[in-house]
């Protein structure tokens, strides 16, 4: 069972960047007291998941010093107190005596520092605890590799980065619990909580789809209850996924699609005589220890693309039409039944294709990385493109 949809219903180092937003902001009580909900969790996570209960991990607290610790679940409130029951997952203290279980605690870098130095964590074959938990992702992937008779456990800050490993058993990245290009609110930031459980003898990776508390206060509740900074997004009506079974992203075919669908909107908007007719060509060996550069000739293809919408303004002329039609919008009186003629779905739609666009710009940018990630463990024939 591979990928197994569940809830249904209506990501040493703390770094803040794109794909690890930890803030070490301190509540009234240092860390968060346990909550006992968290033996429930422990006697069945799945079932505590398809209750709904959103378990932030932006903030997990100061890191262990040990990759062996224990981990608590601190009960938290939204602004709207719905739900009910919303939770942090954070670092248990040697003042919580009680309600924390056992837990390896997987450490993570900015993209920015990472390069192939990602961090990880081994789990002997004989396991001292049944969880993992790492801080939020939101664009990284957490990978498990086969190790001897044990396991070895990446949070790589790389998009999509599982293919760069050789006996993966299962792993979550960023195209498993992004928000869908489709989506009609596509917001700006998708991150999901990722953590492991075993349950007998058997290890299961979860992550469960979040979204920022639009109205988080930045503030202490009443009752130095800290305020939860994440509620569920759903995909397609469910909130989590489950894996045990590894299927490998598509690089190049998510590097194709990529591309046509930017090269149709350069179409559309700078005519087809501006759109290049570079093709990629043969790649360039470069050091595993540096970050691959979009000026690969492997890549040549989608960078000129790129670049020549950077040369011919589109973001500009794309925003510029965006805010005519929500002008226009606002002049009209009244609101059509004919959907094509009501300006304000009309500008809904096109600023809706407009994020989709700097989203489609943006993963383009990040699918070339790692494809050039990826041909660089082919043509050095590594087992995985990581400094061990």
């Amino acid at each position: 069972m591979n990928g197994v949809l569940a809830g249904r219903g209506p990501e040493e180092s703390l770094v803040t960047a794109r794909s690890h937003v930890s803030r070490l902001t301190s509540s009234a009580r240092p860390n968060g007291d346990p909550s006992a909900d968290i033996n429930q969790f422990r006697d069945d996570v799945e079932a505590f998941l398809n209750a709904r209960h959103p378990l932030g991990s932006e903030n997990t607290g100061p890191a262990p010093s040990s990759p062996l610790a224990s981990a608590k679940l601190v009960k938290s409130t939204t602004w709207n107190k719905s739900p009910d029951s919303v939770y942090n997952v954070r670092w248990a203290t040697s003042s919580d005596n009680t309600n924390t279980v056992p837990a390896y605690y997987l450490r993570y870098q900015s993209i920015s520092i990472q390069g192939n130095q990602v961090p990880f964590v081994d789990i002997p074959a004989r396991r001292e605890a049944d969880f993992l938990f790492t801080g939020e992702l939101a664009g990284c992937s957490l990978v498990v590799v086969r190790r001897g008779d044990g396991l070895r456990v990446y949070h790589d800050s790389r998009y999509c980065s599982s293919v760069l490993y050789d006996n993966v058993v299962m792993a979550v990245d960023y195209c498993d619990y992004r928000e869908a290009y489709e989506d009609p609110v596509l917001r700006k930031f998708d991150p999901a909580t990722v953590f492991m459980h075993c349950q007998n003898g058997t290890w299961k990776l979860y992550a469960q789809f979040l979204q920022e508390n639009e109205q988080h206060s930045g503030e202490v509740a009443r009752g130095d209850v800290p305020e939860c900074k994440r509620v569920l997004r759903y995909r397609d009506r469910d909130h989590f996924v489950v894996k045990t079974q590894y299927v490998a992203p598509d690089i190049e075919a998510d590097r194709e699609v990529l591309y046509q669908e930017l090269k149709k909107i350069a179409i559309e908007y700078l005519g087809a005589a501006n759109v290049p007719t570079t093709q990629d060509a043969e790649f360039a060996d470069f050091a595993p220890n540096q970050p691959p550069s979009l000026s690969n000739p492997a890549v040549a293809r989608t960078e000129a693309l790129r670049q020549a919408m950077v040369q011919h303004g589109l973001e500009n002329i794309f925003k510029q039409k965006v805010a005519e039609k929500k002008e226009e919008a606002a002049q009209q009186k009244g609101r059509p039944v004919d959907p094509t003629l009501d300006l304000h779905r009309v500008h809904q739609r096109l600023e809706l294709a407009f994020r989709v666009f700097l989203k489609r710009l943006s993963d383009s940018k990040s699918t070339d990385a790692t494809y050039l990630w990826l041909k660089l463990k082919q043509a050095q024939n590594l087992q995985a493109v990581v400094a061990e």
